[in-house]
């Protein structure tokens, strides 16, 4: 018929459809944040990052909370569901938050790089750092381990975990391995030679008759439960010399000589570490050695 007729057609922009929040059904452990993304889809099917425009929320801010930026922070264990909404057109979009116990982060093992003398032990503790920022003792739920067994090894029986014990002079690594998560500490320990523990000095409380002498021994005992023989290395002394004397002098070293009747402490003292051990010597009165007859031989009428 040739006839028409016009209308007018106006296209406005995209408008929202929906908001997706992403990641999906997030799992944190307790002291944990987790950022989360809101992405708008529009008319049009494009996208856009809207996590700064919309409004975020919490449905359970006892278990976590949820900033302006979409940042949650957990706050204890639980499941939260975090809500982003379009605050024009009320459009929202929602994942959950699982928030679980806190986890191990961290072990520190004290003391900070110990020094033991051999024979010796040095106990250790382990601590765990966790997600929430607590601390706990895992001395006893760790697993130790040295690297060196030679110059140390370290215990992991009941009532002794943490404990190392010195084999021999050296450096080693000492570790503690959580066994479910593997996460370690570890501390070096310097094992030094065996140190003097006591000098013992023999006979026991000798007595020996004015103008005899008395050969004394110096023992000593180290860290390492060996014995060592002192004698020549340690310095003598008598508390009275009145009484009797002793040698220092190469090759009568610890021979005392009586000078008069009394008693006397005889010391032998390690030069090196002033570890001294003691006997008393008595000195009783001259004892009658020998009987002679005079004239000897005589003949007579």
């Amino acid at each position: 018929t040739g006839v028409e007729t016009s209308v007018a057609l106006t296209v406005t922009p995209a408008v929202l459809v929906s908001i997706g929040v992403t990641p999906a059904t997030p799992s944190i452990a307790l002291g944990t944040s987790q950022p989360f993304v809101a992405t708008g889809t529009y008319s049009d099917s494009t996208v856009q990052d809207l996590t700064t425009s919309v409004t975020w929320s919490s449905s359970a801010p006892a278990v976590a909370t949820v900033d302006g930026a979409g940042f949650a922070s957990s706050v204890s264990t639980g499941a939260t569901v975090i809500t982003a909404t379009d605050p024009a057109t009320m459009i929202a979009g929602d994942t959950t938050l699982t928030v679980t116990a806190a986890a191990l982060v961290s072990i520190a093992v004290t003391p900070v790089t110990p020094s033991i003398v051999l024979g010796t032990d040095q106990a250790f503790v382990a601590t765990g750092t966790y997600t929430d920022s607590t601390v706990q003792d895992l001395t006893t739920s760790v697993t130790w381990s040295s690297s060196a067994p030679a110059v140390a090894t370290v215990s992991n029986a009941g009532g002794d975990e943490g404990v190392a014990s010195s084999v021999a002079a050296g450096v080693t690594t000492i570790t503690a391995t959580d066994p479910a998560s593997m996460i370690a500490g570890d501390q070096a320990l310097t094992v030094t030679p065996a140190e003097l523990v006591s000098i013992a000095v023999t006979p026991a409380s000798p007595s020996i008759a004015l103008g005899t002498d008395q050969a004394f021994t110096a023992t000593g005992t180290y860290t390492d439960a060996t014995v060592q023989d002192l004698t020549t290395s340690v310095t003598w002394t008598s508390s009275q010399a009145g009484v009797a004397t002793i040698s220092n002098a190469s090759g009568t070293e610890g021979v005392a000589t009586s000078a008069s009747a009394g008693v006397t402490t005889i010391t032998a003292t390690d030069p090196g570490t002033m570890i001294a051990g003691d006997q008393a010597l008595t000195v009783t009165p001259a004892e009658l050695v020998s009987i002679d007859v005079t004239p000897s031989m005589p003949s007579i009428a």
